[in-house]
């Protein structure tokens, strides 16, 4: 807490963390903990740092398991998202991407969908290909193409975290 005191918004982000980490493990305090860790990802957040940008996006959009929705703010998530992703921070690029990805009915935001998962995916992150892939084989997408849907998914195979859902994704639908 001292070095936050002394303006280090990583040292608040860091605090966060483990308030994030107790929520999970704490189920007596669960919400107590996760209201505090988004307390000083907040403090993180508004020092510009991109990490905590993602996370409180991540609270504000209740993604934290087993999280109260009594804050609930999307609005409030994306701007987070988009602060993060304008940094470019991979996991902001492909949170901000899946809002995207979800509000199918506005023209063009699956084709921005598709431009965030790739950025965030050559920044190395592994989920972002996977969704990408998906997103190909989506004849709602106007870049629909299954050759490069099994590209990107195949790619995803290489990686431990999405290897279950890219193997199931190829064998999905003729894959």
């Amino acid at each position: 807490k001292e070095a936050h005191e002394l303006e280090h918004p990583l040292a608040a982000y860091e605090i966060g963390k483990i308030y994030k980490r107790q929520g999970k493990n704490d189920e007596y305090k669960r919400q107590e903990n996760y209201d505090k860790a988004f307390k000083w990802y907040s403090k993180a957040q508004q020092k510009g740092l991109p990490e905590a940008q993602v996370q409180v996006g991540d609270y504000l959009r209740a993604i934290w398991p087993q999280q109260n929705t009594d804050k609930l703010d999307r609005g409030g998530a994306f701007i987070n998202y988009e602060h993060a992703a304008r940094a470019g921070n991979r996991k902001g690029l492909y949170r901000l991407g899946r809002m995207y990805e979800r509000e199918r009915d506005m023209p063009g935001n699956l084709e921005m969908a598709a431009t965030l998962f790739f950025q965030s995916g050559e920044k190395g992150y592994c989920d972002a290909f996977t969704a990408l892939g998906a997103l190909y084989r989506d004849p709602e997408y106007s870049g629909y193409n299954l050759d490069n849907s099994r590209w990107y998914l195949e790619w995803a195979t290489k990686f431990k975290k999405t290897e279950g859902v890219a193997k199931r994704l190829l064998t999905d639908r003729g894959h």
